[in-house]
């Protein structure tokens, strides 16, 4: 399309705008090798580990004291763009908003103005183009970014003025992405203190008034021990509850024989044993096979299974589950089914638990909503970038 337009012209990079032009970024980017070595009385200066860059979002998650700190270190300005050289796949990256230090393996790039603003560098650097030349490294188990091979890799560049433009129509989708995040927060905070109310009869839903009754796990749950059932399908449970192994984005570790893996079926729900106190467990929606590294429960008729899989997930319920583990230290600490049907716990009518569910669920679908704004959001801004860093579409 591009091959016949005026507009464009034919370069060792492509087709780009005739307007553009290409440079080796270490032309237009440079980097800061300003030294810091710690000092006990530097109290009020900000350090930055590698840990503090979030991946792929540009956020910083955190600092530390820089005077606390033993190695030496990189200053940075506010205005600059921090970038983790130490596996650079990782895409850590920021665009400081102050002044302070930070880990040698992150670099510390700042732009010749005549060619290159900052906020458009700061783009620049979340590219595939770029990551896929910083990746560029000797074969090691902690691949470094080669400043000298990705100083000598050519980049084309708009005018100052379209990057500009550019980085200001980027940052509306960074803007949003943010905004929608801050929201999903709220709405998953506002869940917690729904759980927190709910689960525990502190607040009580219209209708029901009555007091709750006092039960034995093991009276309202048996224990599904159902083996040789290698033909049903493998699951995996996970935070988002229980699903095809096929599914998961984890390697899949199970046994070529299967004859001893745990039946479970739809309404039931399945825990890891030995990480019970950790909150692992789920409700299943689907009949498979488990683990023998997990315990799969069957509710009666008083026991609705989605509200004790949310119940099962409140701190002072797994609290009990950590009372009741036996072991020797964390690690080893399991919780069988004898040991679960001894918690004593107290729950609503079978009723009440059906509406406390919907209202919880009710909840969840509009996490779920919001975090698929997210991710729609993201991938707009990626394809923004694919297209506007490379000039193939043009801003007005």
């Amino acid at each position: 399309m591009l091959k016949n337009n005026p507009d464009y012209k034919l370069t060792p990079l492509g087709y780009i705008p005739v307007d553009w032009k290409i440079y080796d970024f270490g032309e237009v980017a440079s980097r800061l090798n300003i030294h810091y070595v710690p000092k006990p009385d530097d109290k009020n200066i900000k350090c930055i580990e590698l840990e503090h860059l979030s991946q792929v979002t540009g956020k910083l998650l955190g600092f530390v004291n820089a005077g606390e700190q033993k190695s030496t270190k990189n200053v940075f300005n506010k205005g600059n763009i921090l970038f983790g050289k130490l596996r650079p796949y990782l895409r850590k990256y920021w665009l400081a908003n102050f002044d302070g230090v930070c880990s040698s393996e992150i670099w510390v790039l700042y732009c010749e103005e005549k060619y290159l603003i900052n906020t458009y560098l700061y783009y620049l650097v979340q590219t595939n183009q770029f990551i896929k030349t910083a990746n560029t490294t000797s074969g090691t188990k902690m691949p470094r970014a080669d400043w000298d091979y990705v100083a000598l890799t050519p980049f084309p560049l708009p005018p100052l003025q379209e990057q500009k433009s550019i980085a200001q129509l980027l940052s509306v989708w960074d803007n949003a992405i943010e905004k929608t995040e801050q929201l999903l927060k709220l709405k998953e905070d506002y869940k917690k203190g729904l759980m927190q109310q709910l689960l525990t009869g502190k607040k009580r839903l219209k209708g029901f008034s009555g007091e709750w009754k006092e039960v034995k796990l093991g009276k309202i749950f048996t224990e599904r021990n159902e083996t040789n059932f290698p033909s049903l399908t493998l699951l995996s449970l996970g935070a988002i509850g229980i699903y095809p192994q096929s599914e998961s984005i984890k390697k899949d570790t199970s046994n070529d024989d299967k004859s001893k893996y745990l039946r479970i079926m739809p309404g039931d729900i399945g825990y890891n044993t030995m990480r019970l106190w950790q909150g692992r467990c789920a409700f299943s929606e689907v009949e498979g096979i488990l683990s023998p590294a997990y315990t799969v429960i069957i509710p009666n008729k008083y026991a609705y299974g989605k509200y004790f899989a949310y119940l099962f997930k409140l701190h002072s319920i797994i609290g009990l589950f950590f009372r009741y583990s036996q072991g020797l230290v964390d690690d080893t600490l399991n919780c069988k089914f004898h040991h679960f049907a001894q918690i004593h716990i107290e729950i609503p009518t079978f009723q009440e638990q059906t509406a406390i569910v919907e209202v919880l669920e009710k909840a969840d679908k509009e996490i779920e909503i919001i975090k698929k704004e997210i991710e729609a959001l993201k991938e707009q801004k990626k394809g923004l970038m694919q297209i506007l860093l490379t000039g193939k579409v043009r801003l007005k």
